[in-house]
């Protein structure tokens, strides 16, 4: 094995672990800034969205009490004994009956938008979750690649005149330019 060919292979892979380590903090530098606060966040905070996703499937649960606890609660038992009467009262028993059902669809479409309202909710709580975990490793990912940086850089200027150009392999080395003033 040829010692000067060992030597050369290293110092290449050094320069690309350089390069590489260079064009991989260019891309996590803007995922960071991006990811530092979740969007979510900026509007509620994550126990704020807890709150509301309690509030919603309560409301969900009370709307579809309501659907079946219409015929006894106060204003809407009205309701009820007039279909059950049915002519006798002076109303169209239909248009008894369209009202009857229009207040318990209302109420049905309101209870199922206020679940779909808490379960988008529950999304966006959970993503908050999975942004600030990816955050929190992707800084760290960010630190050690700025910390293995830093060890490449002050080893490539600690063996500056060592370290050959892997620009071009006919590419002068300024110590080997003579001077002209001599």
């Amino acid at each position: 094995m040829n010692p000067s060919s060992l030597y050369q292979d290293l110092v290449d892979d050094f320069k690309k672990q350089n390069e590489l380590i260079d064009e991989q903090v260019a891309i996590f530098e803007p995922i960071t800034k991006s990811l530092r606060k979740p969007a979510a966040q900026r509007l509620l905070s994550k126990s704020f969205l807890v709150i509301l996703e309690i509030i919603f499937y309560c409301l969900f649960a009370g709307g579809v009490l309501f659907a079946f606890m219409l015929n006894h609660l106060v204003p809407f038992y009205i309701l009820n004994t007039l279909k059950e009467r049915g002519s006798a009262t002076g109303f169209v028993v239909s248009d008894v009956n369209v009202l009857y059902w229009s207040i318990i669809g209302m109420t049905v479409l309101i209870a199922v938008l206020c679940w779909v309202v808490a379960r988008l909710l529950r999304k966006m709580r959970l993503k908050n979750t999975v942004i600030y975990t990816v955050n929190k490793h992707i800084r760290v990912l960010l630190a050690q690649h700025l910390q293995r940086k830093a060890t490449i850089d002050a080893i490539e200027k600690r063996h500056f005149t060592e370290l050959p150009d892997l620009r071009s392999p006919d590419h002068a080395n300024v110590n080997q330019v003579p001077n002209p003033g001599y």
